[in-house]
């Protein structure tokens, strides 16, 4: 991960560590900072909170992304004094997206005794976390696990992004409304929880506005080869085609199906946020014609979301911030005001002052609900020529 060099004050008062829970072995300097991670208590000059992400394997782009967001609210947040006197500190583990290992990174920040945990990034990851956290009564907040059953989990599981449900409900209204759809096929990762429940919610909120599935396909995870799936959808011309994974498949699906012959829309959710980057310039053109929901789009103009992208392009050479980027932001912040409101560190407090929050963030105005989860609009993002771009905003 690119990162630049704290100011000599920030570098004192909050150390940030990235390592991976489940090896054996680490480098000096990551032997040096887990060695420190582990000896933080709320009770002396830092706050201490955990982020489980994969900032390495399949989903590295997301977990680099949520990481950079998060390092960013918090250098903000202790320029601006902290929260309840105290420096922020976060210790950032690598669950590789491997479900063993995002439990395997929790109880070691449990151990640790982060007052919260902000993670993981994929829907499965999450799940294995929630389910023991939940026991423990601590904070968890997803910034971008999508899963209607994360948050039901446990009463203190927590989430800042739109659930698969309201995600599929609003691409089948796209598909029906704003694209004058009829028909639809559906491709889709059955071993995959984030792609099954897209799956279900597109299928159930298709039918009910009349837009009719006339095949529904599937496949398994590492699989490159679609052409079977791909051809048989391509017979059946459907006026949209669902396509709900990750954004590395997504490219070998887009590309598979216009050579199979398929021109139509080629629809997906927020984990297509990054397929233009896994694409090769020679494969670009496949991906016009596609459309995806996501959180939050960078050519909005408000001046919320234009001073996130400012600071996080001046912190990251440039980069623009992605969707997960900003939930991750989001959600640091939700962590810093449940904080505030609960005056203190431990489990109880920050769970209820988390419950019922209302936060306006860069990805929206987050309100959460009996469940947990927050009911927000979608923005549809375009991908033209190589470039993401606004298409609509579906409530």
């Amino acid at each position: 991960m690119k990162k630049r060099v704290l100011s000599l004050v920030l570098g004192v008062l909050m150390s940030i560590t990235f390592i991976s829970c489940g090896s054996t072995s680490s480098s000096q300097s990551d032997s040096k900072s887990e060695s420190s991670s582990s000896e933080s208590t709320a009770s002396g000059d830092t706050i201490p909170i955990g982020v489980i992400s994969p900032s390495s394997g399949a989903l590295s782009d997301y977990g680099i992304a949520v990481n950079n967001a998060i390092a960013l609210a918090i250098d903000e947040i202790n320029a601006s004094g902290g929260v309840l006197g105290k420096q922020i500190k976060a210790t950032y583990l690598d669950d590789k997206h491997d479900s063993a290992e995002a439990v395997n990174c929790y109880n070691k920040l449990k151990g640790d005794k982060v007052v919260a945990v902000i993670g993981s990034v994929a829907s499965a990851d999450t799940s294995a976390i929630a389910s023991v956290a939940a026991k423990d009564g601590k904070l968890i907040l997803t910034p971008t696990s999508t899963n209607d059953a994360i948050t039901g989990l446990g009463n203190s599981i927590f989430r800042a992004c739109y659930t698969d449900s309201h995600q599929g409900e609003i691409m089948a209204t796209f598909a029906s409304k704003n694209l004058k759809a009829k028909t639809a096929g559906i491709l889709y990762n059955t071993t995959d929880e984030y792609s099954t429940g897209l799956k279900d919610s597109f299928e159930s909120a298709g039918k009910n506005s009349g837009l009719e599935i006339t095949t529904t396909e599937g496949y398994g995870n590492g699989d490159v080869d679609f052409n079977t799936q791909l051809t048989k959808i391509a017979s059946l011309n459907p006026d949209v085609l669902f396509v709900p994974d990750y954004y590395g498949t997504d490219t070998l699906i887009a590309s598979q199906a216009r050579a199979a012959g398929y021109t139509g829309p080629i629809l997906g959710a927020d984990g297509w946020d990054g397929v233009i980057e896994a694409t090769d310039s020679g494969s670009m053109e496949a991906l016009n014609n596609c459309f995806f929901s996501n959180h939050y789009s960078s050519d909005d103009t408000s001046e919320k979301v234009q001073n996130f992208i400012k600071a996080y392009k001046a912190k990251y050479d440039g980069k623009t911030p992605n969707a997960l980027a900003a939930l991750a932001y989001d959600s640091t912040y939700m962590v810093k005001e449940a904080l505030e409101k609960a005056g203190a560190t431990d489990d109880a407090s920050i769970v209820k002052a988390m419950t019922g929050m209302t936060y306006e963030g860069v990805t929206g105005n987050i309100a959460l609900d009996e469940n947990r989860n927050p009911k927000k609009g979608a923005a549809i993002i375009e991908i033209k020529d190589g470039k993401y771009t606004w298409n609509s905003t579906v409530e």
